[in-house]
């Protein structure tokens, strides 16, 4: 006796499980991988920005640091390398989706031909890597380090960072190089060469006399001031007043810089009025703290008559907008009278201004020529 069993006579199980959002076992985990993936990566990037924000002065800029390239050394070549590896990465990454699609297909030569590019295209991104971070590690520029652990690159007259091995005229590769130049040296060379500027780790470029200055100095003195503007964004005379007591009381700054507007005016407000504002400050005892002004001192009689005040010296704008020399003219004559407005945007070049510094003086009423 036989039987028949048909396609019909079979029912498939069926459950009853639940099943998350409808969706099967491999897309759920398909998703967890992403969402896991996205967060991690979320995390880095803000680990990162909160990282380059707080250090956002020194933080250092790409096209200055990663600029080697295989072979050619002393060469610039800013992010030329980089964009080489990410190039290898990005088509070993394409041979590897070829070859997954071969193996799909069951074509067993393509798989080995394009894994063995993929392979290869690792080798070289991985050695890549290593090659650059380990001249990155080694350098071949080099740094001025001070006493208080600032790092400072020497630079050229296009603000770029020179090396400073070439500097010294030694060999960055050679192991006893640290021993064959020091901290001395290198101040004595780099006050012969006036082409040469600093740079600190702040971006900020020192000309060469700020930067000898800094280099004899090793970094250990600075001067540190605090401006005050009485009277000025609807501050009390009385308040600074209190203010510049507490700042010298705690003698932690080097000066006070009294920003008066017009330094032999009297006080708006009436309690204050018999003597003017710059009387108001010399009759304070100052201390350790030296006091400068600024205000309206625009002569060399001026500034004269400022510092006949027991003023320890004067802070000028306009006046040095006018004559970039104007300290040394004032040196040099007493009685130096600046030239009149309104000036013409010739004479203004001629004193250094740059033509964005020419446009915003030209909103002063009367400064410029029209």
């Amino acid at each position: 006796m036989s039987s028949t069993v048909s396609s019909a006579d079979i029912q498939p199980e069926l459950t009853t499980e639940p099943r998350p959002l409808n969706a099967s076992y491999g897309k759920l985990m398909m998703w967890f991988f992403i969402v896991s993936d996205a967060l991690t990566f979320t995390g880095f990037l803000i680990s990162y920005g909160f990282a380059r924000f707080k250090h956002i002065d020194s933080w250092p800029i790409a096209d200055e640091v990663f600029t080697h390239f295989p072979g050619l050394h002393g060469v610039d070549a800013p992010m030329y390398y980089v964009a080489l590896m990410t190039f290898i990465l990005i088509f070993s990454s394409v041979t590897m989706v070829l070859a997954v699609d071969a193996g799909h297909n069951n074509q067993k030569d393509r798989v080995v031909f394009y894994m063995f590019l993929t392979i290869i295209g690792g080798a070289v991104f991985v050695g890549s890597q290593a090659w650059e971070w380990g001249h990155f590690i080694h350098g071949d520029k080099g740094a001025i380090i001070t006493e208080e652990k600032e790092i400072i690159h020497l630079v050229n007259d296009e603000k770029k960072i020179s090396s400073v091995y070439k500097f010294m005229g030694v060999d960055s590769y050679s192991k006893d190089r640290f021993s064959q130049m020091n901290y001395e040296q290198f101040v004595e060379k780099f006050k012969s060469q006036n082409k040469y500027k600093l740079k600190s780790s702040k971006k900020v470029v020192l000309e060469h006399d700020a930067a000898v200055s800094l280099l004899e100095n090793k970094g250990k003195d600075f001067v540190l001031g605090v401006r005050l503007s009485p009277e000025g964004f609807g501050l009390k005379l009385g308040e600074i007043k209190e203010v510049c007591e507490e700042l010298i009381a705690l003698n932690n700054i080097d000066f006070l810089d009294m920003s008066l507007w017009d330094s032999f005016k009297d006080p708006n407000e009436e309690e204050h009025k018999g003597k003017n504002l710059l009387q108001h400050f010399t009759d304070m005892d100052f201390g350790n703290t030296m006091l400068t002004v600024a205000g309206n001192i625009r002569s060399g009689e001026s500034v004269m008559k400022i510092l006949e005040k027991d003023v320890d010296f004067v802070t000028v704008g306009r006046a040095g907008i006018l004559h970039h020399d104007f300290p040394k003219r004032v040196i040099a004559d007493e009685g130096f009278e600046p030239i009149e407005l309104p000036v013409s945007k010739e004479h203004l070049t001629q004193e250094g201004l740059s033509e964005t510094f020419i446009k915003y003086m030209q909103r002063w009423q009367g400064f410029v020529e029209e």
